[in-house]
């Protein structure tokens, strides 16, 4: 088995183009129906053996990010350990550009990050399937994650189609105060079940397949926004729009709002004038969590 003492990985986030929920299972869970999109620039997790075989430390380079055992980042170490057989102590570092708590899978692309880097590191050659197995179990954006692109996914999240990546556009990306529990939202779309615009993956499909950037953008949707959108949600929606969006939408279940820019230069403007929120200038990516070093 091949052996490398450490791994630098690049992590790329997530937007959800469209999002609805076609049911929910007998087990409680609820059924997605939503179209997927890595972005980048995202996170970069170094991996580092150390000299102890046992432990983990996690350290983050954004203040009030766990790093203890709660980090899902430790938390897909410790789930590749137990797939493969494997162990040895590390030392996990996140280069945080992902706001946490945003709808934006920052946690799962870390963790998508630290199963592909110890499957580098420590040569255990899993195909990508298998690593998704794991990174199911981890959390449900993890398998995502790690191919990246874009996807419609199903089930909780877990069932990928692939679909051709965007190209010839940009996102702009903007974080109000405050962030979403997943639990939460679903909690209150829950209480209004029944009584939404059904919303699903169809057009936007079609739209994608055609490559119609433009026809994409006219299908964002996201059910949590009748639901558990915050109040600044709508204002970052118009502003957007209103500074040459083609679309936009609310990510996830939130907090970030995602907007599909044609134009670069307008999508720089748009976040200028949001700049009393957190902004991110991001770009399509078409892989998942990815090595660029090992050693």
């Amino acid at each position: 088995m091949v052996s490398h003492s450490r791994a630098v990985v690049r992590a790329p986030g997530k937007i959800n183009l469209m999002l609805g929920i076609a049911g929910i299972a007998p087990n409680g869970y609820h059924l997605l129906d939503t179209v997927m999109h890595a972005f980048e620039p995202g996170d970069v997790v170094v991996i580092s053996q150390r000299p102890e075989r046992e432990g983990i430390s996690v350290t983050c380079s954004r203040p009030g990010v766990p790093e203890d055992e709660s980090n899902i980042a430790h938390k897909a170490a410790l789930a590749f350990f137990a797939a493969t057989g494997t162990r040895c102590g590390l030392n996990i570092h996140i280069d945080k550009t992902i706001p946490p708590e945003a709808g934006l899978g920052g946690g799962s692309a870390d963790a998508a990050a630290v199963l592909r880097g110890l499957d580098a590191m420590l040569g255990t050659s899993l195909s990508d399937e298998a690593l998704c197995e794991i990174g199911v179990k981890v959390g449900a954006d993890v398998p995502f994650c790690l191919i990246g692109g874009c996807a419609l996914a199903r089930g909780i999240g877990d069932k990928l189609t692939a679909l051709p990546p965007l190209r010839g556009c940009y996102i702009a990306i903007v974080k109000p105060p405050g962030g979403m529990s997943t639990a939460y939202a679903y909690s209150l779309y829950d209480e209004y079940d029944g009584k939404l615009p059904p919303i699903d993956s169809r057009a936007m499909i079609e739209f994608i397949t055609r490559g119609d950037v433009p026809g994409v953008g006219g299908c964002m949707r996201n059910v949590f926004e009748y639901v558990a959108a915050g109040e600044h949600t709508e204002r970052i929606k118009s502003a957007m729009i209103a500074e040459g969006a083609i679309g936009a939408a609310l990510s996830g279940s939130g907090s970030a709002v995602a907007g599909l820019f044609l134009d670069e230069a307008k999508a720089r403007e748009c976040l200028s004038r949001l700049s009393s929120f957190e902004t991110l200038m991001a770009q399509p990516a078409h892989t998942g969590a990815r090595v660029i070093h090992l050693e």
